[in-house]
């Protein structure tokens, strides 16, 4: 008999970062280990072979649906006496805990940087601090760092920036597990797939495009990409897939007159078509783990660049990296050193996908010891 294993996740789903992952970790596993995924949610059918059970939510709100996912997990993961547990959310107890965003403060202060100086930043902030679900987010940040037997981190700059944080966790007892792009999807297209790509989009045949994802477009930092635009030349375009409503980005393209050279593409699904239509992409984020869309670019031979502050621009060279977001004239002269050059680092080799989370699931579920919160 398979050993029974379970994966918390919020929500369960192909479409989203850590929805994504859990999907896929769900799916190896599952050929090893009877996987069993608890969640509040979930979008679609589940791989083959898992066993979902669903949580539903009963309490409103932000606060509700992290208390109530705290708890339910909890009370699953007791009642399934489960040989290893993963959690890929807010939960309170498991043998492994994923680390894939920054401690809660320190992500406030650096995504505070994509809001305008002055009021609108000040509100953001306040608005945060008044809001009760943050300060539930960090009662459970420490709780379920305090009571996971390994605590897995997705790049070194989470890991770096969840030690300064909490300096009760030691650097040499995180590892760092990146995440990896399906090569199997992601792979260098042809002239023909980008000829139809473009035309899919009514992509500009003969622009340079520029493509980035976003759903958050402050956070991801799309404004001052398109103030960057002002600074190349006319042919060179931008694509935007995602995004919850571009209204305010569309007025702001507007205003500075490139509205016919920025293109919302809405939420894209068929991410290798849309990297198959782009000369560049640029993921000019204030805070990312460690973002799939530098990795899949990447896989797709896209010259790519990103920002110090992306876990994932650890791939790329030094001159494809951004130091400040919020400067367009640095993001421009980036974006114009990388377009038609290679941009990925060919010395940086880090463990990566899935594999080490199946040794790590092994190694526990068939170790005689149980787990020891079980």
């Amino acid at each position: 008999m398979k050993p029974q294993v379970a994966i918390l996740v919020p929500r369960l789903g192909r479409y989203g970062g850590v929805e994504g992952f859990g999907w896929r970790l769900a799916e190896d596993l599952a050929e090893e280990f009877a996987v069993h995924v608890i969640c509040l949610a979930q979008d679609g059918p589940p791989p083959a072979g898992v066993t979902v059970l669903r949580l539903g939510r009963p309490l409103p709100g932000r606060a509700g649906k992290l208390l109530w996912f705290a708890l339910a997990a909890e009370w699953a993961r007791r009642r399934g006496g489960f040989a290893a547990t993963l959690g890929l959310g807010p939960s309170l107890v498991q043998d492994i805990l994923r680390i894939s965003g920054a401690p809660t403060r320190r992500f406030w202060e650096l995504s505070a940087a994509a809001y305008p100086a002055g009021w609108p930043r000040r509100l953001k902030t306040l608005r945060r601090w008044l809001a009760p679900g943050n300060h539930l987010a960090l009662l459970l940040e420490r709780l379920q760092l305090a009571h996971s037997r390994t605590i897995v981190a997705n790049s070194h700059l989470v890991r770096d920036i969840l030690v300064a944080a909490f300096p009760q966790l030691k650097e040499q007892d995180i590892p760092v597990i990146y995440n990896a792009a399906d090569l199997r999807r992601f792979r260098p297209a042809d002239a023909q797939a980008r000829q139809m790509a473009r035309r899919r989009w009514d992509l500009p045949p003969t622009a340079t495009v520029l493509g980035t994802a976003a759903t958050n477009f402050r956070l991801k930092g799309v404004f001052p990409l398109m103030e960057a635009l002002c600074h190349l030349p006319p042919q060179v375009h931008l694509a935007v897939a995602g995004g919850r409503s571009p209204r305010p980005a569309l007025h702001h393209a507007q205003r500075l007159g490139i509205a016919s050279r920025v293109h919302f593409l809405g939420r894209v699904d068929d991410m290798p078509a849309f990297y198959a239509s782009l000369d560049l992409f640029a993921l000019n984020t204030f805070y990312d783990a460690c973002a799939n869309a530098v990795l899949e670019a990447l896989a797709m031979g896209l010259p790519t660049v990103s920002t110090r502050w992306n876990g994932s621009s650890a791939f790329l060279l030094p001159s494809a990296t951004i130091q400040d977001p919020g400067n367009p004239h640095e993001v421009a002269h980036v974006i114009a050193n990388c377009l038609k050059r290679p941009t990925a680092r060919s010395d940086f080799h880090p463990p990566m996908g899935l594999q080490p989370y199946r040794d790590l699931v092994r190694h526990l579920a068939t170790s005689q010891r149980r787990s020891i919160y079980a």
